[in-house]
């Protein structure tokens, strides 16, 4: 029996030795995916352990990081930045709460950025989600794994990829890391510029069409701009002035109202005087006013069918004899 554990216990740290030489050592998560292909992209919604991350961090005041300062952290899914000038691309752009937060925290689309080592390594980083109201930028170290690039918890934290050291990460305070890296800025930010509201953006120039909008994007001739307005988003776009400048009002019926040649006349207002009403007799009068001319006429008669179907709003009094 203690040759047997003996046996277990050899094989196992040759097999850690093995893994630590070839780069394959397993994250220290609960999760294990190692049976999972690491380029395909699985959907899973961003989770934090915000609990523990602001337990652990009280304010960046306190700590003194910088907003490019990169946390390594291996309770979060995905990674997480709060600056927007961190992105490089852009890829959705859709509002999604982040759980474990709450509600508290909410990502606002995801992109790519790219970071590079102190061992002068340039990893680029997708499916990052941006989140504006986070404490700190979070790099996961379950997505790092997922790009072939696996950390190494010892006496020093380590990145490794195919065998190689890459990067490394120091302890600070409250059991929190940083990774020994810096983000590389882009010049023209793509997602500062899809921040800008659609409605402002139709406005700004001179209320375009979205197809022909999107088309001036897209073939470069709004240099900074980046189309990433969803589907759901161009749909449901309104804009009242358009609308209002669109809008016709006829107020008369087209059959009636159209001219056979220039300037001819299409409507005349008359007003008729009613008939002085002998003793004893009534006469009906409708007073119209017209909704669009502001032209006022008084027609006489007895029965409401004898109205002129032009009218859209009659006020009727009854006119007695003294």
């Amino acid at each position: 029996m203690i040759a047997f554990v003996i046996i277990i216990a050899l094989y196992h740290t040759v097999e850690t030795a093995l893994a630590h030489a070839t780069g394959r050592y397993r994250t220290m998560t609960q999760l294990d995916t190692s049976h999972l292909d690491p380029t395909v992209s699985v959907t899973v919604r961003p989770s934090v352990n915000v609990v523990a991350l602001l337990g652990r961090l009280p304010s960046n005041r306190e700590l003194h990081l910088p907003n490019d300062t990169l946390v390594l952290d291996s309770g979060t899914s995905h990674h997480m930045v709060k600056d927007a000038s961190l992105f490089d691309a852009w890829h959705t752009r859709s509002h999604i709460a982040v759980d474990g937060a709450g509600g508290s925290l909410m990502a606002q689309g995801t992109g790519s950025i790219t970071i590079r080592t102190s061992k002068q390594r340039t990893i680029k980083l997708c499916n990052v989600y941006y989140v504006p109201d986070l404490p700190a930028n979070l790099i996961s170290v379950m997505q790092l794994r997922r790009e072939r690039v696996y950390t190494h918890f010892g006496k020093t934290i380590e990145l490794r990829s195919q065998g190689q050291l890459i990067g490394v990460a120091s302890l600070i305070a409250n059991q929190l890391s940083t990774l020994d890296a810096t983000p590389i800025r882009s010049t023209v930010s793509p997602v500062a510029a899809a921040a800008i509201p659609l409605l402002t953006l139709h406005q700004r120039f001179g209320h375009l069409s979205l197809p022909n909008l999107r088309r001036a994007v897209s073939s470069g001739q709004l240099q900074g701009q980046t189309w990433t307005y969803s589907a759901a988003e161009c749909k449901a776009f309104s804009c009242d002035t358009c609308k209002a400048a669109k809008a016709t009002r006829t107020p008369f019926p087209t059959s009636d109202s159209r001219a056979s040649q220039p300037l001819e006349l299409v409507h005349s207002n008359v007003l008729t005087l009613p008939e002085p009403a002998t003793d004893g007799e009534c006469q009906e009068h409708s007073l119209h006013c017209h909704q669009y001319s502001k032209e006022v006429s008084q027609v006489c008669g007895r029965s409401r069918h004898q109205l002129p179907v032009c009218s859209l709003q009659a006020l009727s009094a009854r006119w007695c004899s003294p």
